[in-house]
């Protein structure tokens, strides 16, 4: 469809960092229609997801801020039409977190400070959008109000919200209730302007503000911008908000371990871009509600419904609440999407990886199936680089692909890696699980998202099968040419649906039982038998161990990485404990034996956390050719190698990961186990309990 406005919105960006987003429709006093809402929402989505971008000002062309919802539009009211292009205003389109509203981006806390530039009238929906901005420039004859009052049009973008935030309840209710015009002095007096200008000068003012912010470092202001909003909006009391104030405050920067690693790998501007989401994220993690999930997962474990009421057998598995809102988090935290969305190019795998060091003492092994989304998400995108995968499998995995690499919970898959059976353990070579060739073209039957499902028949029996509850998985199998990598998904259609209303199944695989292994518990581990299993082939027939390295190369540094998570969660509560804990009336910081144990027991740690992220930092420099090879582009933020130290050319890095890779995996496992126990003892007793206090219990880690 032709745009009929391409210059509704005008986006600018300057090197130095700020992003100028301008609403020019002069013909309707800059008033949103539904185009130009989205457009909108894609400009501020992208200066938030631009990493070379600081600070938004946000102004109207020709004079005018913006008149609000474009009324014109609302004759044009036609939802039910596939080509209809207008606002949404219909009562189904429910606030859902940041989704888009009726003029835009209403909906959306910007992650990054805006500067609101008002010239001429700010009304109405014009006056919600100005309050998207942490500060508001108005010109000395700018007019603010709620001007739709004389229509009998609501607020519904974030008006009542906003305004009494911002100028108090009975301010907000005179402009609410009587609809009156705001000249700039007055909202400058109630504190809805921030300063005024001479006309014709609030951008310039505006511009200038955002250019001081500029000289400031961006993490620590954009933390405290982020602890102001939670105070306003989110906080349940006053203890609350301080204790997040705190906690957002601290808790990143409290493993001195990691912000040396981000320093030293990653250039200052990305340090400075994604410290707001590490200090968020760290604290999000150490909440009540997470920390309650995590009870949920750890004390109620999964379990198989195997028949159903009529006897016939389902092997439906049952996991908690608790488990399924921790993956549904990490999910939408991009845990899995952050070196896909590759915003920060070589350097994305150092922000992914120290992101999910935070993770892993909060995420009650939920983390197991998002490594081997990571790992099989690599290999789908280097099959999906090659231009002659047939039509076929390029569309499965095509699909397959997209749903690992979501945001969106309710989109997202998650992936099993099957290998292990019980003939060979961990020798693939002795694999017994077969995969005959067999298209039959005339079944109606499909996968559970509509996908074709593969010409391949699987049989045989895997003996630990992580990740039961995936939606997908990939598995080695037997063919004529030797072992070879296979991908299906777990459920199939039912040609009509069952008596208890059921339209899918699993797609060949029956549960025998699951595993009670010591540590990870929550995860449901099982044995399974496959019978029938539809699936495609992923590579070349016969290189099904080639082929699964790629996923378990990826696993390995996942594992190397949860383990020093895991150990910094614990180094964390003892230094916490060591703060408070008294022993003969002396502070135990005091005492010189057990502080000279626990200065060994970090120094042990950090030698751990800077090899993980060198590995990683290796990781993000060799991906990215491959990267380019999928997207069609190329990065290039950090002249490909990063700040990998030493590392002259991209075989050396190659050939380094290739090498430092298992022995990552397998030196901080082992070391980060004894150091755990280090933690266990310097709690005493109670370290060893394993207590439904989950911030405090090390035993679980």
């Amino acid at each position: 469809m032709t745009d009929a406005e391409p210059q509704a919105v005008q986006v600018d960006k300057t090197s130095d960092g700020i992003t100028t987003i301008t609403i020019n429709r002069l013909h309707r006093r800059n008033a949103i229609d539904g185009p130009t809402a989205k457009k909108l929402t894609e400009a501020f989505l992208e200066f938030e997801n631009d990493p070379t971008q600081k600070v938004c000002v946000f102004s109207g062309a020709n004079g005018t801020f913006c008149a609000g919802f474009d009324l014109h539009e609302i004759a044009k009211f036609n939802p039910g039409d596939a080509a209809y292009d207008g606002p949404i205003v219909d009562a189904n389109h429910r606030v859902d977190g940041r989704n888009i509203g009726p003029i835009g981006p209403s909906r959306m806390q910007i992650k990054k400070p805006v500067i609101s530039a008002v010239s001429g009238y700010a009304v109405a929906g014009g006056l919600e959008l100005s309050l998207l901005g942490d500060i508001r420039v108005a010109e000395e004859d700018a007019i603010f109000g709620v001007f739709c009052r004389r229509f009998g049009v609501p607020l519904i973008d974030g008006g009542t919200v906003r305004l009494q935030a911002i100028v108090g309840l009975g301010r907000a209710l005179d402009m609410i209730l009587t609809g009156r015009a705001v000249p700039a002095q007055e909202a400058l007096q109630m504190g809805l302007a921030n300063r005024v200008v001479p006309k014709g000068q609030a951008l310039a003012e505006a511009t200038g503000i955002a250019r001081q912010l500029l000289t400031f470092p961006q993490a620590c202001m954009n933390t405290d911008r982020t602890s102001c909003y939670y105070s306003a909006y989110n906080a349940t009391s006053f203890e609350d908000a301080l204790t997040h104030e705190f906690d957002h405050g601290i808790k990143f920067y409290d493993d001195a371990a990691l912000t040396r690693a981000l320093n030293l790998f990653l250039p200052k501007d990305v340090c400075d871009s994604i410290a707001p989401d590490l200090s968020t994220f760290g604290a999000k993690v150490l909440s009540p509600q997470v920390l309650n999930w995590v009870l949920d997962a750890e004390r109620n474990l999964p379990y198989v419904k195997t028949f159903d009421s009529w006897g016939r057998r389902r092997d439906e598995l049952i996991t908690t609440e608790g488990w399924r809102k921790l993956q549904a988090l990490g999910i939408a935290e991009g845990m899995a999407a952050i070196p896909y969305e590759n915003l920060h190019g070589e350097f994305s795998r150092v922000h992914h990886f120290a992101k999910y060091a935070l993770w892993c003492g909060s995420a009650a092994w939920v983390n197991c199936p998002t490594l081997m989304v990571d790992g099989v998400a690599s290999l789908f995108r280097k099959h999906l680089s090659n231009p002659d995968l047939p039509e076929d499998q390029l569309v499965v995995l095509r699909s397959a692909y997209e749903r690992l690499v979501s945001r969106d919970p309710d989109v997202a898959w998650t992936t099993g890696q099957w290998m292990t059976e019980r003939s060979g353990g961990s020798d693939v070579s002795m694999t017994e699980t077969v995969a005959t060739y067999t298209p039959d073209r005339t079944r109606i039957v499909k996968a559970a998202d509509g996908s074709e499902l593969g010409p391949w028949v699987i049989d045989g029996f895997k003996w630990f099968s992580s990740a039961t509850d995936a939606n997908m998985m990939v598995m080695l199998a037997k063919t004529p040419k030797g072992i070879s990598t296979f991908f299906a998904p777990m459920k199939r259609t039912l040609e009509q649906k069952d008596i208890l209303g059921n339209d899918t199944e699993l797609n060949g695989v029956h549960i025998q039982r699951l595993k009670s292994k010591l540590g990870t518990r929550a995860l449901p581990t099982a044995e399974l038998e496959l019978k029938g299993v539809r699936a495609w082939l992923v590579g070349e027939e016969g290189r099904g161990t080639k082929e699964i390295a790629t996923v378990l190369n990826v696993a390995r540094i996942h594992n190397g990485v949860t383990a020093i998570g895991l150990w910094g969660r614990g180094l964390g509560v003892v230094r916490a404990f060591t703060k408070v804990r008294m022993v003969g009336r002396r502070p135990l910081w005091e005492r010189t034996a057990f502080m000279r144990s626990l200065a060994r027991m970090h120094v042990e740690y950090r030698v751990n956390v800077l090899f993980a992220f060198f590995v990683a930092s290796l990781l993000g420099v060799t991906e990215q050719d491959q990267i380019a090879l999928f997207t069609g582009r190329k990065h290039g933020s950090g002249g490909g190698l990063g700040k990998v130290p030493g590392v002259c050319d991209l075989a050396m890095a190659q050939n380094l990961l290739r090498l430092l890779t298992p022995a990552l995996k397998g030196h901080c496992s082992k070391t980060s186990i004894s150091g755990l126990q280090e933690c266990m003892e310097c709690l005493g007793g109670v370290g060893y309990l394993e207590n439904d206090d989950m911030q405090f219990n090390i035993a679980r880690l």
